[in-house]
C-alpha cells in the first residue's frame, strides 16, 4: 500500500482529540495518505479503477445504497483518501449538488462517489474534510476489514 505522510502546513481535524491544531496533532501526529490509482485519460470507468488496492466496491448492507465501499485490510485512524473527484458544477444549477455525478459521472468521478453514509453514528469510520479546496475523508479510528 502506498502510504505517504500529508503535506502538514494547513489545520487538519483530529478526530482522536476533537481539535483542529496548528500544523498536526502534537499526540497523533500527521494523517497520512492513500492516493487513488492512476487511470488513462478518458477511461470511461474512472470511478472504480481509481479505487486504492486497500478498497474494494461491492452492493451495500444498506437498504436501497446500491455500491458501497468496504476495506479490504485493516487500517488505521488518521489515513486520508481524496479528494473527492467530479466535474464541479456553476452555482446556476438547481440540483443542490458540488459535483455532477449521475451516469456519466463514472468517466469523470473517483471511487469516493461510491462512500455510503453509517447508520448509526457509532458506526462512523470516516470523516469528510476539506484540504487545499478538495474534499478528503479521513478514518476517525481503526477500521477492520469488511467494513
Amino acid at each position: 500500500m502506498n502510504m505517504e505522510p500529508l503535506d502538514n502546513n494547513h489545520f487538519l481535524y483530529c478526530g482522536e482529540c476533537n481539535k483542529e491544531p496548528e500544523v498536526h496533532c502534537p499526540a497523533h501526529g500527521p494523517y497520512n495518505y492513500i492516493q487513488d490509482k492512476e487511470v488513462p485519460e478518458g477511461d470511461p470507468l474512472k470511478a472504480e479503477h481509481t479505487l486504492p488496492d486497500c478498497l474494494t466496491i461491492k452492493t451495500s448492507k444498506l437498504a436501497g445504497a446500491g455500491l458501497g465501499v468496504f476495506f479490504k485490510e485493516g487500517l488505521q485512524s488518521k489515513i486520508m483518501f481524496g479528494p473527492y473527484g467530479g466535474a464541479i458544477i456553476n452555482g446556476n444549477h438547481k440540483s443542490g449538488y458540488c459535483w455532477k455525478d449521475g451516469k456519466e459521472g463514472t468517466a469523470t468521478s473517483n471511487w469516493m462517489r461510491y462512500v455510503n453514509c453509517a447508520m448509526k453514528e457509532a458506526d462512523t469510520n470516516l470523516v469528510a474534510l476539506q484540504n487545499k479546496g478538495g474534499i478528503y475523508y479521513c478514518t476517525l479510528k481503526p477500521v477492520s476489514p469488511g467494513i
